[in-house]
């Protein structure tokens, strides 16, 4: 199979998993207070809250939930990267809310609203503090689960590679293309000289060098002698 089949192939498979315009949202470096709103412990027991985190989105005129991440017990940092594989759109309005836990009510640990910018599309990082919330990031990747990192860093080589090959299809067309135009002035040059030599009957004059063979005998008639 040829190279450029095999490019081909992997970058439509490329094309269908990991190489779309849609990007993902991440959070991670979550960090609340160690008190509430009200200055109080979260738990009447440890006194660390039970973090849910949930992410909505704004759609049909009406928050809809799209993620919620599991229970972190007894947590003011959670270090995990939590990967929604929400997909989200430019302009899209994204709510993130953390709630505490509890098994007679959940309290709101805080509650914070972005819309989605260019800035966010970058995949740069977002820090950010809210409420009872000290700090929380959130950021865009191309891919959905860091496991497909991989992936898309092997189909990004291809699809450079499948770049730097069309450029130098192009140079080699555009090479073609001037040696065309070099062969045609050639035959057109070839057709004006053709007419000057007509013009001065030179293509007449065909040398033919047989007639001026000489083969060593004397032509003079011997009765001059």
């Amino acid at each position: 199979m040829k190279l450029y089949t095999l490019l081909f192939i992997n970058l439509f498979i490329f094309a269908i998993f990991a190489f779309s315009q849609e990007t993902y949202l991440y959070i991670s470096d979550i960090e609340v207070s160690s008190k509430n709103e009200k200055g109080k412990k979260w738990d009447s027991l440890l006194g660390k809250p039970d973090i849910v985190l949930h992410v909505d989105i704004w759609q049909e005129n009406r928050w809809t939930n799209v993620f919620v991440s599991k229970k972190y017990q007894d947590s003011v940092k959670i270090d995990e990267v939590l990967e929604t594989q929400i997909s989200i759109l430019l302009d899209q309005k994204i709510r993130i809310t953390l709630f505490d836990i509890d098994i007679h009510s959940n309290d709101l640990i805080g509650q914070y609203e972005f819309t989605v910018s260019k800035t966010t599309i970058s995949g740069k990082k977002q820090n950010v503090g809210f409420d009872t919330v000290k700090k929380l990031v959130y950021y865009t990747l191309p891919y959905s689960h860091k496991n497909n990192k991989n992936l898309y860093k092997n189909f990004s080589e291809i699809s450079l590679l499948k770049k730097e090959i069309d450029e130098q299809q192009k140079i080699t067309k555009r090479h073609e293309q001037e040696i065309q135009k070099l062969k045609k002035r050639l035959d057109s040059l070839d057709g004006v000289i053709g007419e000057i030599l007509e013009e001065l009957g030179i293509e007449d004059y065909n040398y033919d060098s047989s007639d001026n063979d000489y083969d060593g005998s004397d032509d003079s008639d011997d009765s001059d002698r």
